[in-house]
């Protein structure tokens, strides 16, 4: 009879180390589908709303913000997968920028100010990038995020901010190249740093 427990035991364990596998396995996939189509993406813009639909089609999100941290330390929306809202404030009941969360209901944390009708809303997960910048990504109200939804989204908030970082200097460079190929006059470029401007 000791046998045939130690048997059911040992299957039992089996059992879980597969199952944590399985999930492994799983987790790592989703992770790397977001990952190629971030990487495959035509350009910084098309490699950040890659991420917010990979979050849409892979957690359920409703919503995902990029926020960072303004002058008057709201948070402003610099993207989203809601072009609505870009370029709007919002006031969270919850410092964005301080830790990373998984919030089960939005109601619990009070009342939000600005654009973003958080009635609708149900769940949120919050992941920090630096002190400055965060992912906030909300679930409607009858889904909360899993432990593994908060993984996910805390290992893309630093490509999703390198993706609005490469934005940026992309549309710098487009400018710059206009600017140029426009001009008759020739231009010289020069490092004023150091001595001889090389």
């Amino acid at each position: 009879m000791a046998e045939d427990e130690r048997l059911r035991e040992a299957l039992l364990e089996l059992q879980m180390l597969r199952d944590r596998e399985a999930q492994v396995l799983d987790e790592t996939k989703t992770l790397l589908d977001c990952v190629e189509a971030y990487s495959t993406a035509k350009s910084p813009g098309a490699a950040l709303a890659s991420l917010f639909m990979s979050l849409r089609q892979k957690i359920g999100s409703v919503v995902t913000l990029l926020v960072a941290r303004d002058e008057d330390g709201r948070a402003e929306i610099v993207a989203s997968d809601d072009l609505s809202l870009v370029g709007t404030s919002l006031g969270a009941p919850i410092d964005p920028f301080d830790r990373a969360r998984n919030v089960s209901d939005l109601a619990l944390l009070g009342a939000w100010d600005g654009p973003l009708d958080t009635r609708e809303l149900g769940s949120l997960i919050v992941a920090p990038v630096g002190d400055a910048m965060a992912l906030l990504t909300f679930r409607g109200p009858q889904a909360g995020f899993r432990r593994r939804d908060m993984d996910l989204v805390q290992r893309l908030s630093g490509l999703a901010a390198q993706a609005l970082r490469n934005r940026a200097i992309a549309a710098e460079n487009e400018l710059l190249a206009s600017t140029i190929s426009g001009s008759s006059s020739g231009f010289a470029v020069s490092d004023a740093t150091q001595d001889n401007h090389p």
